[in-house]
């Protein structure tokens, strides 16, 4: 568990004695919460589940009156009401008091800028609140140290959201030097303008400035939609994961499945934007009117959002001005055009033609390229197997470390039992 939250504990075993964790406060405790963590929701059985898992240190009556306490609290507070935040919270408050009542501390690793920046936030405001008062009923005195963590644990849970918060805080300089770095390797991957999207680059910054404290201290960041994002977005989700990579290797800042699913949103935010050019495609088929037809229906089919025309007109016989509308322009043999963008097949359309007319739209901001590669009906016992007897099947074997790297990275099922395992550099 420790090696899979990415956290900086090890664990002590001493004969006689007993086992320890060793590391820093605020990574013990969030390790306590992930241990505690409850699956049921029915009221009365999560308030018997938390007075089990903390029997040797509350009574059940204990936690209910605390139950009861948080309640008014986050009615007040405008705190969602519904069991799954009154767990969390609930889970981090008992932990958290417990070892300030025994004077462990978490760390204070941060200068005065940044409690600036996390005072200005929604979340500093509740957690100011709830620590206060629930230390004034424990008689236990909270430093202000373990409000600003309380603040980021918030955060990671996205709980509450609020349009003014993200103008309050300024981005730190780094953070915007390794965004743009970033989107600018992506540019190169993906033959995209990334880094001159403005959108994308000022949601980007502004998402991140917001988790990059929780993020650093290895919270957990709560997302109850990723299953769905990585379904719905696909190309948006890799986008995303390509990003993390990058940023993890200039900022060494570890963005967790779940923060890359937020992420994902903004680039599948981008593609729409994309998707808006309507790319202008003219067949000149000549002699060739049924491939032409049959080559029409695959590119309608590969690429959604394009405008494909057959223009009446052929090598021999063509209106060039007619011609400089189109963005790009598909010749049944060869034509003298004074034009960029001009794909001239011989005879019936072949795997190379369709690798020039991609590369085309890629370059054109045009994102969504269909293409099946290979497919098998085999069975196999593990996943390394079916790796490299798929890679085997579309000549690229060399790929295996870099895919199991990817795996490592990010998990790349979508859900309903399917995995789309790319290669980071694809």
């Amino acid at each position: 568990m420790i090696e899979e939250q990415y956290q900086n504990l090890k664990i002590e075993s001493v004969i006689f004695k007993g086992v320890r964790l060793t590391g820093s406060e605020i990574e013990k405790r969030l390790l306590l919460e992930s241990l505690s963590k409850i699956t049921t929701l029915n009221k009365n059985k999560f308030i018997e589940s938390l007075a089990y898992h903390f029997k040797d240190w509350l009574k059940k009556e204990t936690v209910e009156e605390s139950v009861k306490f948080f309640h008014k609290k986050s009615s007040s507070l405008q705190i969602p009401n519904n069991p799954e935040t009154t767990i969390s919270i609930m889970s981090y408050l008992i932990i958290s008091l417990r070892r300030i009542a025994q004077k462990h501390y978490c760390d204070y690793n941060f200068d005065s800028t940044d409690l600036i920046e996390i005072e200005s936030t929604k979340e500093f405001e509740v957690a100011k609140s709830i620590m206060y008062d629930y230390g004034n009923q424990e008689r236990i005195i909270i430093p202000d140290v373990e409000i600003i963590y309380f603040s980021f644990y918030l955060i990671s849970q996205r709980l509450m959201f609020s349009a003014s918060d993200d103008h309050s805080i300024s981005v730190p300089k780094e953070l915007k030097d390794g965004v743009m770095k970033a989107l600018k390797l992506l540019d190169q991957i993906y033959h995209l303008n990334f880094s001159e999207d403005e959108q994308l680059f000022s949601g980007l910054i502004m998402h991140l400035a917001r988790d990059m404290y929780p993020l650093l201290f290895n919270f957990y960041i709560e997302n109850y939609f990723i299953t769905t994002i990585k379904k719905e977005y696909i190309q948006g989700y890799y986008m995303a994961v390509s990003f993390a990579n990058d940023l993890k290797k200039s900022l060494h800042l570890h963005l967790p499945e779940n923060e890359i699913g937020y992420i994902a949103i903004h680039f599948a935010s981008f593609i729409e934007r994309s998707k808006t050019k309507n790319v202008k495609i003219a067949i000149l088929t000549s002699r060739h009117q049924s491939a032409g037809y049959l080559l029409k229906k695959e590119l309608e089919r590969r690429y959604t959002n394009a405008s494909i025309t057959t223009p009446i007109c052929d090598k021999a016989n063509f209106n060039e001005d007619s011609l400089s509308e189109y963005d790009l322009i598909i010749s049944f043999g060869p034509i003298s055009l004074q034009q960029q963008n001009i794909v001239a097949i011989n005879g019936i359309p072949v795997e190379e033609n369709y690798r020039m007319i991609d590369n085309i739209m890629k370059k054109m901001n045009y994102v969504f390229v269909t293409k099946i590669d290979y497919f098998t009906k085999k069975k196999y016992n593990n996943k390394e197997n079916l790796l490299k007897d798929l890679l085997l099947g579309i000549g690229a074997p060399k790929m295996l470390e870099s895919i199991l790297d990817r795996e490592e990275f990010s998990t790349t099922d979508i859900s309903d039992g399917i995995a789309i395992p790319l290669d980071n550099c694809q």
